[in-house]
């Protein structure tokens, strides 16, 4: 329903119009200048405060217009505003998880705001954006310096911001970005040989678990690692994963060609997933050994401090690199072994709407471990090789 006007007070000779709508406890004003009308909030619930504010207001927009400056040009803030709240609407639809709308609050609020603040769009520049990354090398959030990486991210939701106001019309076009090169950060993963030695002393933990409570928890680890590498799913989609999100498609005549159909709601909203036999094999035994009514999740527990005592019992903690492996490391895992697979030969594009990134990521992530001993018989017989 659209606002209605319930209470109106003309002010500054009636060029100045100060109301109330019925959808708001707040005094709204605004005033008809250089062709058009602008309106504002003024964040007040009394009509004194309002007052003053609604006169402030106006008189600072004469002056600006007064002086030659474009007075319908929006703030950074408001175009801030404005992508949170499209953000907001977007968990309610499904397609993006809150906490990733969580995470761009946190961002706006606690870096961006602070630097562009009442920012005229139009003012926002290649080099204000540069100004802004030398303000947080300096370390003038928090007193840390910042890496490289963390201020990609600030750019990644400083250009969804521009983007927003871009597609409000506010500005012609997104600026240009100033460089800013991330190191390469190739993810811990298992190999051939490492995985079937983590499953072997998992085994081997199962059956020598004391107890029923420490075999079931044992149990359930087993497959959710299987699980997990069979899915290429991030830890938190398949904490989230209960029955009814799950369809088994089963071959009768190849076992080998059974797979599932994952309908997992993960950070960037819901999307189906296409997961491997291992995984029809997990889910088996999930339905065996558990409750299975729709809503129940097919792994009720965490299993952190698990999977960790796993590693560490099997010698696969740290990498090779002396990077730590956890739970992370199954989803790269299902990555690698997909592209070593197939030789090298992957479908980026198929991997990457799998698991719900995009092609860059793998590329950059994953397919940077790639070796010439990797895949060193597909180098030999590569095509058109020189004779």
């Amino acid at each position: 329903m659209a606002n209605r006007i319930i209470e109106m007070h003309k002010l500054r000779d009636g060029r100045l119009h100060l109301f109330k709508g019925d959808n708001s406890r707040f005094w709204m004003c605004r005033t008809y200048i250089a062709g058009k009308y602008k309106v504002s909030s003024t964040k007040e619930t009394t009509f004194a405060s309002a007052k003053r504010f609604a006169v402030d207001w106006h008189d600072g927009i004469k002056f600006r217009w007064g002086r030659g400056e474009d007075i319908h040009s929006h703030t950074f803030e408001e175009a801030a505003q404005g992508m949170l709240s499209q953000q907001k609407l977007l968990t309610k639809t499904g397609e993006r998880h809150p906490r990733h709308a969580d995470e761009y609050k946190k961002k706006v609020g606690g870096v961006l705001l602070p630097f562009f603040s009442k920012i005229r769009l139009h003012k926002i520049t290649t080099n204000k954006i540069e100004d802004f990354k030398k303000w947080r090398i300096a370390g003038s959030v928090g007193g840390t310096i910042v890496s490289q990486a963390t201020i990609h991210q600030d750019f990644v939701v400083l250009r969804k911001i521009l983007k927003y106001a871009e597609n409000q019309e506010w500005i012609k076009k997104i600026p240009n970005f100033p460089e800013n090169k991330v190191q390469r950060n190739p993810r811990s993963w298992l190999d051939k040989k490492e995985w079937e030695h983590l499953l072997k002393v998992s085994n081997q933990r199962i059956k020598n678990a004391r107890g029923k409570r420490v075999r079931w928890e044992r149990e359930q680890l087993h497959d959710f690692c299987i699980f997990c590498v069979h899915s290429g799913c991030r830890q938190g989609e398949v904490m989230n994963l209960q029955y009814q999100d799950v369809e088994v498609v089963r071959d009768k005549k190849n076992r080998n060609e059974d797979f599932l159909r994952l309908t997992v709601h993960g950070k960037t909203g819901e999307r189906m997933v296409i997961a491997m036999m291992g995984a029809v094999r997990a889910y088996d035994n999930l339905y065996k050994r558990n409750s299975h009514d729709s809503t129940d999740h097919l792994f009720p527990k965490n299993h952190r401090d698990g999977l960790n005592e796993l590693l560490e019992e099997s010698g696969l903690k740290f990498d090779r690199m002396g990077r730590t492996r956890n739970s992370k490391s199954l989803r790269h895992t299902y990555i690698m072994h997909r592209i070593l697979t197939s030789g090298g030969r992957a479908d980026v594009m198929k991997i990457a709407r799998n698991c719900g990134v995009s092609p860059t990521v793998i590329d950059k992530h994953y397919a940077s471990h790639l070796t010439p001993q990797m895949v060193e018989k597909d180098l030999i017989h590569i095509e058109g090789k020189v004779k």
